[in-house]
């Protein structure tokens, strides 16, 4: 019969040594400022706050002192703190440690690939998923989603060099409620949308297909 003070014994020893890893592997300093910026951004105006929501969902109790000395890389956060604040900060684990930039790993990897902003590469994979919401009329985005697929299906120059840096366009001008096709008769707009035409890459073909891929 196993002895269960050993077993307790074994985790114990266990989680020190993957503690002691953690700390050894990852910078505490740039884990610390990424944990105080996504706490702000997730609307813990306080370390208090943040203290509270971790009491409730992760039940250990932490004073604010802790907290501040995390973000200031002072102390590494435990793993398991981190991850339960992965649901709050709407993220993987991966960027709260500061393995990459982009909040998932799969959007990381289209970001390599093709240079994409964060934001251009999530609206284009909820895109693919749009569908007519109460009060708005959201079938210029599936249209173009469409557009964008048959184009790719076909290999035609005219996706990645038009079609595909009107679409990043229209996601960094934050023009959803109407096609930002319509900013050409704006004078102010105008020099943005031509360079919109002219500065696509390979990449964003490379974009477009592993997302498709991803969805099916």
């Amino acid at each position: 019969m196993i002895n269960c003070n050993c077993l307790d014994t074994y985790f114990l020893h266990i989680l020190f040594i993957g503690g002691f890893l953690l700390k050894m592997r990852y910078d505490k300093i740039k884990i610390g400022n990424r944990l105080k910026e996504e706490r702000k951004k997730a609307g813990f105006k306080s370390q208090d706050a943040l203290v509270e929501y971790i009491q409730l969902n992760n039940y250990r109790s932490f004073k604010r002192q802790t907290i501040s000395k995390w973000e200031k890389g002072e102390e590494m956060p435990p793993l398991d703190v981190l991850c339960t604040l992965c649901e709050p900060f709407n993220c993987e684990l991966g960027y709260l440690l500061c393995e990459h930039d982009c909040k998932t790993k799969s959007s990381t990897d289209i970001h390599q690939i093709t240079g994409l902003s964060e934001k251009s590469i999530e609206i284009l994979k909820q895109w693919n998923k749009v569908g007519s919401l109460k009060g708005q009329d959201y079938s210029w985005a599936r249209n173009c989603t469409r557009a964008i697929n048959d184009l790719l299906e076909e290999d035609i120059w005219f996706s990645h060099e038009v079609l595909l840096p009107i679409a990043d366009y229209c996601v960094n001008r934050h023009r959803y409620e109407e096609p930002a096709l319509s900013d050409h008769e704006r004078t102010k707009a105008l020099k943005d949308f031509r360079l919109a035409l002219f500065t696509a890459s390979e990449g964003l073909i490379s974009c477009i297909k592993a997302i498709y891929k991803k969805e099916k």
